[in-house]
């Protein structure tokens, strides 16, 4: 990888935004492949272009599976503890702890005289 690139991820990594080396090397590969899909004839002056638009490209894409996973989690949580997703989150979170155990502690007492009658 040239320096110029490299500068490119030294940066995002300066901003604790974490881009491995292989994964640098992966965009550098799409860059790469774009540009020869595309016949680019000025590969030396528009890779830095294509690559630190790629960067941006990788690091949205992480963050919408990042947060498509913590969704999924959450809601998986809520299914499993008849919890709804923000009831799920606040007690993450450590809020409303002893009103949802009174909460709780109702429904089942609720569900426990409906098996008696």
């Amino acid at each position: 990888m040239s320096e110029e690139l490299q500068k490119i991820v030294d940066e995002y990594r300066e901003k604790e935004i974490h881009i491995s080396d292989e994964e640098a090397e992966q965009i550098l590969w799409l860059c790469n492949r774009k540009m020869d899909i595309c016949k680019i004839e000025n590969r030396e002056e528009y890779l830095p272009l294509l690559f630190k638009d790629e960067v941006k490209n990788y690091l949205f894409r992480c963050s919408v599976n990042a947060t498509t996973f913590l969704r999924r989690l959450e809601a998986e949580r809520a299914d499993r503890c008849n919890l709804t997703e923000l009831q799920a989150v606040n007690i993450i979170n450590g809020f409303h702890i002893p009103d949802y155990v009174r909460i709780a502690e109702v429904r089942a007492a609720k569900e426990a005289e409906e098996h008696e009658n």
